[in-house]
């Protein structure tokens, strides 16, 4: 339009629209300090102090603590893990985390652990330390009696030496302990580390610690006869070899297995696990004469993995085989090494192997009778290898009725593109077959033959067109089932009706339809598609017994006889884009699974709109994550106030970029039960105060990249997160806020922005400066915050004090309507016949299109038209709210109302809006609450003819009254 036009207009509107906040920013400061000045500064002065100390972050439940560095810590389901990140001091950092978390990571600065620095913490079970620690004193670790895992690390790394100072019985107390990890610190210049004598640590790791003798190990530790797993992983190790004293050899561990990965070894000398009683050997990369091993002395060893053999041939395997043929190994593993055959010699020599590992090697081809002359193999990894094909059945073992006692095979990712007749016919015994990844086409009606103990077949990622029952009538046993993205369309339950003990089964193609009848024992069902799944269904106990159901797809259509279809999951995990249709029409969760107890949702395409989405109504719900809820929440129809409604046993919620512009109280109201709230990715406008009233049981409230508006009314929410003792907030010195387009830290904020000086408080006090105060607050409220509004107010004001009355004023307009462009149809469809050429009265309008003067300033043609009208009405409609042309004439229609003291001012409601959207406009908001305002009835004539008189009543001219251009 041509108001919008020109390069002068936009920068006028760029220039008084900074002007405007900067105004309104101080009607708030007075408002303010109004209402509770001296409150607001003596709290704030005493909450700044408590704010900087939280530096740890608490979970609980489904939400784990991920992407943090040396933090792998083993936990269940109900463990509180806490994190605490740039700790520079543990008594202060300390001081707000609950007594009893069971796993705890702590990053930072810090560099000496003191003595009784975690006492506090007793029931602790797991501990990562990612610090640059120097120093750890005795008596560090006391009162840790039921710690089981330990984890101590230079972080970052710096791959050098860090001299480190560890006390000799600093371990002393951990009678529990189990798993140590000493990382990056360069533990051979500790003299001595004793540790408990009731000690039941397992497993020692001692990575990246500049070892380059094993022997330094065992002259360290002392009291470590319990270990049984020794791991001195990315080393300097080149020479395995030990060299103890006669008081050594006989505290020597029984190492079950060592792990030597990340060495470069290119000797082992003889004898080096004689006392050992190794079972179990990593080697990788392996540049070693593998004969050395011959001679080591590893009695006992039943496992070797051997990896990143460079030249790797057949000598090598052969050696190997050599290797498993002395020590009768039972499980030999060689990967990564580039073996391009197997020799029929070799494998003879590995015939006690139960475990044989080939996968990501070279591999072209296979000896027909590897299973015969390996017969007590029990499984087989022959994954990655990319050009070898699958024939490990030859007809010689029909002849000599050879049976195989295989019980998995993995063959993956190679390049078979069929399963002939009978290919498994020598494996009866096979449990798990795994045939992803390659190129299958077809399988032949006989080619699972004899798996008549077949429990897990995994089909993924081939080029399958159809499953048919006689492909799987061979397999009667079968548990899970997976034939994810294949390129079937169509998948009747019935062709698999035969497997009745079927209890997961995977499905996947570009688009599928799904016809589920005759799987009784179905417990848990996932679809992958990339476009639409439609389930079609006769029967409502077709799916009765599945209770965890995933669905991945664009959009899913559902045709059945009733809603009960889906009655009893209890876990449903949804990945889509579009809508969930039933019979045509879409519904919500509550009527698709009322017994739903677990919900992930995510949405995952953005700026495609759908039906709204509602969560509500689900009784017993007790976890619920939603991933980009941002795309239904504009949808006009969507009012986020029920989106969360009836959910009265939920105890985990998490919302990712959920797109909710603003958190009220009403929102949460039915979550009584609530402990754990996650909030990520989110820019929150409007935080409503006493959002936590509902929250009566909430343990966690955790905030992941949330924005918040620059604004002192939100220091309410650091006041209640730094008293409250229910609850425990993280992260808030990570809360960003913005303003004018700027992020400032939120707490920063706070104290520059919203804490004021003890002299400012002190001159509040004098007299002097409440007699400014009022003064300038009575000259603010007459003369308005728009100064370019200032020579109107001031003619009507004039007016006023020489006693003039309304009767006595003429003007040339009898309204002005403000309203947007998009809005001009209804303007020129609706309001202008009725009020215009209808009547009497006969009403003359002001509109921007037809009245405006030409050339004239924009500002100036909207004030001289609002003067010159008797009154104004604002035609409202989500467009008028988004319009700045649109917000500006309301300002100044308002001013002429605060300053005439009369009811110049009419709202008509286009639209329905409801009052969490108008929140956002100040302004608009205070005059609904204050003012009548006029609803346009969609539907019914009769309603309109009502609304018409009414809206002239509300304007209020006579038909004898005249129009004259009033002198302004």
């Amino acid at each position: 339009m041509w108001r919008r036009s020109g390069a002068r207009g936009r920068k006028i509107k760029e220039i008084k629209m900074l002007m405007f906040a900067k105004l309104s920013r101080m009607e708030e400061v007075f408002v303010r300090a109004c209402i509770g000045f001296f409150f607001c500064f003596s709290l704030s002065s005493c909450f700044i102090q408590a704010w900087t100390s939280r530096k740890c972050v608490l979970a609980q439940g489904p939400f784990t603590l991920y992407n943090l560095p040396y933090c792998n810590l083993v936990r269940t389901f109900e463990d509180k893990e806490a994190r605490c990140g740039n700790v520079s001091n543990f008594d202060n950092d300390f001081s707000d985390l609950p007594g009893d978390v069971l796993a705890l990571c702590v990053t930072g600065s810090v560099q000496t652990i003191p003595k009784n620095a975690l006492y506090r913490f007793q029931k602790l079970l797991y501990l990562s330390l990612a610090i640059p620690v120097k120093t750890v004193q005795s008596g560090a670790f006391r009162g840790l009696q039921n710690l089981q895992n330990l984890s101590i690390s230079f972080y970052p790394l710096t791959y050098k030496c860090n001299n480190k100072s560890l006390a000799q019985d600093v371990f002393l107390g951990l009678t529990s302990l189990k798993t140590l990890i000493i990382a990056n610190v360069c533990v051979k210049y500790i003299k001595q580390i004793f540790l408990s004598p009731s000690s039941q640590l397992q497993k020692l790791s001692l990575e990246e610690d500049n070892i380059d003798d094993i022997s330094t190990v065992f002259r360290i530790f002392r009291g470590m006869k319990s270990v049984q797993r020794l791991s001195v992983r990315f080393n300097d190790i080149t020479i395995v070899q030990l060299e103890l004293d006669l008081d050594q050899w006989h505290a020597m561990p029984t190492v079950f297995e060592l792990d030597l990965s990340g060495n470069s070894v290119t000797n082992v000398s003889p004898g080096t696990f004689n006392r050992m009683g190794l079972h179990s050997l990593i080697l990788s990369p392996c540049p070693a004469a593998l004969s050395d091993l011959l001679y080591s002395g590893a009695v006992t060893l039943d496992h070797l993995l051997i990896g990143s053999v460079h030249k790797g041939t057949t000598k090598v395997l052969k050696s190997c085989c050599s290797i498993a043929s002395k020590f009768n190994l039972t499980s030999f593993s060689l990967i990564y090494s580039h073996i391009g055959n197997i020799s029929g010699d070799a494998l003879s020599m590995c015939w006690s192997l139960e475990k044989f590992d080939l996968s990501n090697n070279n591999l072209q081809y296979l000896e027909s009778d590897l299973l015969h002359r390996i017969p007590h193999l029990a499984f087989l990894d022959l994954s990655s290898n990319y050009e070898l094909k699958l024939d490990l059945c030859p007809s010689l073992y029909k002849q000599i009725h050879f049976h195989s006692g295989l019980r998995v095979l993995r063959f993956s990712y190679n390049n078979t593109t069929m399963v002939k007749n009978k290919q498994f016919s020598c494996m009866p015994y096979l449990e798990e077959l795994d045939l992803s990844g390659n190129h299958i086409e077809r399988i032949d009606p006989l080619g699972f033959w004899g798996l008549l103990q077949l429990k897990y077949l995994v089909l993924r990622a081939n080029k399958l067109k159809e499953i048919t029952s006689r492909m799987l009538s061979h397999v009667p046993k079968l548990l899970s089932l997976d034939i994810n993205t294949n390129e079937f369309r169509v998948f009747k339950g019935g062709e698999i009706g035969g497997l009745n003990c079927l209890q997961e089964l995977t499905l996947g193609s570009e688009r599928m339809f799904f016809i589920p009848e005759n799987l009784p024992q179905l417990n848990i069902l996932t679809f992958n598609s990339g476009s639409d799944i439609r389930i079609i269904s006769d029967s409502g106990i077709a799916m009765s017994s599945v209770k965890i159901m995933t669905l991945d797809a664009f959009s899913i259509f559902i045709k059945a006889l009733n809603i009960s279809l889906f009655h009893n999951i209890r876990e449903l995990n949804i990945h889509f884009n579009g809508d969930i249709v039933f019979n045509d029409l879409p519904v919500s969760f509550y009527q698709l699974c009322p017994r739903l107890e677990k919900l992930f949702y995510s949405h995952f395409l953005a700026g495609q709109h759908y039906s709204a989405l509602n969560f509500s109504g689900l009784s017993y719900l007790n976890t619920l994550e939603v991933w980009n809820l941002f795309s239904a929440l504009e949808e006009p129809t969507a009012n986020p106030e029920f989106i969360f409604q009836n959910l009265p046993s939920l105890k985990f919620l998490k919302l990712q970029n959920s797109g909710l512009k603003y958190l009220t109280r009403g929102m949460f109201r039915s979550m009584v039960s609530l402990q754990v709230f996650v909030l990520c990715n989110d820019a929150i406008a409007t935080l409503e105060n006493g959002i936590q009233g509902p929250f009566h049981n909430l343990q966690s409230l955790y905030l992941d990249e949330v924005t918040f508006p620059c604004d002192c009314v939100n220091e309410w929410f650091y006041s209640w997160a730094v008293s409250t003792q229910q609850t425990f907030v993280t992260n808030l010195n990570n809360v960003i806020c913005l303003q004018q387009r700027t992020k400032h830290n939120f707490l920063d904020f706070l104290k520059k922005g919203c804490k004021q000086s003890i002299e400012f408080v002190l001159f509040l006090l004098t007299s002097l400066f409440l007699m400014a105060f009022l003064s300038v607050t009575l000259l603010y409220h007459t003369c308005g915050s728009f100064p370019l509004n200032v020579k109107y107010i001031f003619h009507a004001w004039l007016n006023r004090l020489r006693g003039r009355r309304r009767g006595a004023v003429r003007y040339e307009y009898d309204v002005f309507v403000s309203y947007s462009s998009w809005d001009q149809d209804w303007i020129l469809q609706h309001l202008i016949p009725n009020l215009e050429e209808k009547g009497p009265p006969f009403l003359k309008l002001c509109l921007h299109n037809r009245d405006f003067e030409v050339g004239k300033d924009i500002v100036d043609n909207i004030g001289d038209s609002i003067y010159r009208s008797r009154k104004t009405i604002c035609v409202i409609s989500h467009n008028y709210l988004r319009s700045d042309w649109c917000s500006l004439e309301m300002r100044m229609a308002t001013y002429r109302l605060i300053a005439e003291q009369e009811d110049v001012l009419i709202l008509l409601f286009l639209e329905n809006i409801s009052k969490y959207q108008l929140s956002a406009y100040h302004r608009l908001a205070k005059m609904v609450k204050k003012k009548t305002y006029i609803d346009w009835p969609d539907d019914s004539i009769e309603e309109q003819m009502a609304f018409w008189e009414r809206l002239r009543k509300a304007i209020g001219k006579d038909d004898n009254e005249e129009d004259t251009v009033r002198n302004i």
